[in-house]
């Protein structure tokens, strides 16, 4: 699943593919590479209390977890 997403103010454009394949490869640190720290923090403390099963559960919402930091960024998706 490719996400594709617009900037609103000048135009630009940036695809994210597969981020729940990404993430579940690299973990937090594709949210590091996509500087969605927040997401990443979050991701890094679940793993620490759940004993790394978050890992395995956080890719399911990679892509909407990209997507709301994006979107607080003044980005929009377009596909």
């Amino acid at each position: 699943m490719n996400l594709m997403y617009r900037h609103k103010r000048d135009g630009r454009m940036m695809t994210a593919s597969t981020p729940w394949l990404w993430s579940l490869v690299f973990g937090g640190f594709y949210f590091l590479y996509r500087k969605a720290w927040l997401h990443s923090l979050i991701w890094l403390v679940a793993t620490i209390l759940t004993v790394g099963i978050a890992w395995l559960i956080y890719p399911f919402y990679a892509g909407k977890a990209l997507t709301s930091t994006y979107k607080s960024r003044g980005w929009e998706r377009v596909a």
